[in-house]
């Protein structure tokens, strides 16, 4: 009986260090994506800092941008760099959905923001590549389409006349 569990046991040990094994690769290559991911984020910000600093680089952009005001395309290129760092905060759970819906408010509520997203959010949406990603994308999307339509400012009619009474329910 004592010889049918040393038995079981040591064949039970090959498997418990194939399955640490196979844990520990793993763990490595989860590693290695998240390292491969770290680049290629700051490859992406490199980029866009080129491009916010040169206006040739921005051209290089194409379509991207609808204005052709060098500042405007500047601010867009750096909105979508703070997209993209909360994206990436999201995703390693760095930052909360309830933190993330009240930056993009606040975000979205300004024209450079609410520009972005206007002209960003389909093609977002679409390479949403992970659950945490189309998670993302829908929080934010939700807070845009909660924002109240654009006002556009009042065009100034005629002055009154000088002494003359301003309108009833004027003051």
């Amino acid at each position: 009986m004592a010889g049918a569990r040393h038995g079981a046991a040591r064949a039970l040990l090959p498997v418990v260090a194939l399955a640490a094994a196979v844990w520990s690769v793993g763990l490595q290559a989860r590693g290695a994506r998240a390292g491969w991911d770290q680049a290629l984020r700051s490859l992406h910000v490199d980029l866009l800092r080129m491009a916010m600093d040169d206006e040739v680089y921005r051209r290089c952009w194409g379509d991207f941008f609808d204005s052709a005001d060098p500042e405007e395309q500047r601010a867009q290129l750096y909105v979508n760099m703070i997209f993209s760092h909360w994206e990436l905060m999201f995703e390693l759970n760095a930052l909360t959905e309830v933190a993330l819906r009240e930056a993009a408010r606040i975000v979205l509520a300004g024209s450079d923001g609410r520009r972005f997203w206007e002209g960003s959010r389909d093609i977002r949406a679409k390479s949403a590549s992970t659950r945490r990603k189309r998670r993302f994308h829908e929080i934010v999307d939700g807070e845009y389409l909660r924002l109240p339509p654009p006002t556009s400012a009042p065009t100034p009619g005629p002055s009154p006349p000088p002494g003359s009474n301003p309108p009833s329910g004027a003051g």
